[in-house]
């Protein structure tokens, strides 16, 4: 009886295992549908701006440089 006892337990143990197992796949799956997309989007922005940047050909180091020369003025 103890013997049978302990097969249930590791049957338990393997079927709990196993839906455990099911469940965190099933739910990757889910955030990579829902994520997917705004990855992509967010890969895109970022795309964007660096064609931008490229296109500006440093322009925003300028205006950096400039913002901050017109700070050290106002001091």
């Amino acid at each position: 009886m103890k013997r049978l006892n302990e097969k249930c337990r590791s049957n338990a143990t393997v079927s709990a295992n196993y839906q455990m197992r099911h469940e965190k796949s099933r739910l990757r799956d889910r955030t990579l549908m829902i994520l997917g997309p705004i990855q992509k989007q967010n890969m895109a922005s970022v795309q964007i701006a660096a064609n931008r940047q490229e296109k500006l050909g440093g322009q925003a180091a300028k205006c950096k440089s400039d913002h901050r020369e017109s700070t050290e003025t106002r001091e």
